[in-house]
């Protein structure tokens, strides 16, 4: 074998170890970033279902929840008469024997709004919440709809409880672990609220609000506007 031949072969072998222990490492480091991701992903499931049972787990908020099952009929009644707030919390006492107010039924919803904030946006185990919610929430979006109804309208806004309405339509036609129908469902809401803002502007959200503060919120958008002609005429 000719020096060149020796050289050839030794660099070769060199450049084919070379190339072998680079693609090692590659592998190794795959691994390890696959572990990595994986154990972050556990820790994200882990705080996300620590999160829904906080959220569900308050002795108050049970109570709430009882009503729901239990004096669904009288909640629609109440809310039929078109009730202030103060009539919603006495109703809520009475139908309770005094262990449900209006904040306490309210933070029940709003637990159920944030538990659904973490689905809509892959932040919660997705097996906890099919297997918990799975029924309760179609059940609860069903004997709530006339509160809802009504909520809204008194808020002014179909903002109230839209995460849950969304985690509602994901449990209904069992699209839970699809995060393009999650993608989806958020698209389509910013786009309805970017519509209803270029519709109705600021005086919407000016006007918008509990009927017992739209009087004040009325006020003072007149007052704003009388300022704004004002200063266009000086």
């Amino acid at each position: 074998m000719s020096p060149y031949e020796f050289w050839s072969l030794f660099w070769a072998s060199v450049s084919a170890s070379a190339t072998a222990l680079t693609l090692l490492v590659v592998v190794i480091a795959a691994i390890f970033t696959y572990v990595q991701v994986r154990e972050a992903s556990r820790a994200r499931q882990l705080e996300g279902a620590l999160a829904v049972l906080t959220h569900i787990s308050s002795p108050d908020l049970r109570n709430a929840r009882r009503l729901i099952y239990t004096h669904h009929a009288d909640i629609d009644a109440v809310v039929a008469t078109n009730p202030t707030w103060k009539e919603l919390n006495d109703s809520f006492k009475r139908i309770s024997n005094d262990t449900v107010d209006m904040e306490c039924f309210h933070s029940y919803l709003a637990s159920l709004e944030n538990i659904a904030i973490l689905v809509v946006h892959e932040l919660a185990p997705n097996e906890i919440i099919d297997m918990y919610f799975g029924r309760m929430a179609p059940h609860h979006w069903e004997r709530l709809a006339k509160f809802i109804e009504f909520m809204r309208s008194y808020y002014g806004s179909d903002d109230f409880l839209q995460h849950f309405e969304m985690m509602n339509q994901l449990l209904v036609s069992d699209a839970m672990k699809s995060g393009r129908k999650k993608r989806k469902l958020l698209k389509q809401r910013k786009l309805k609220r970017k519509r209803d803002f270029d519709t109705h502007g600021l005086e919407h959200s000016i006007a918008a609000g509990p009927p017992d503060q739209r009087s004040a919120n009325s006020s003072e958008s007149d007052d704003l506007t009388k300022n704004s002609e004002s200063t266009r005429t000086k």
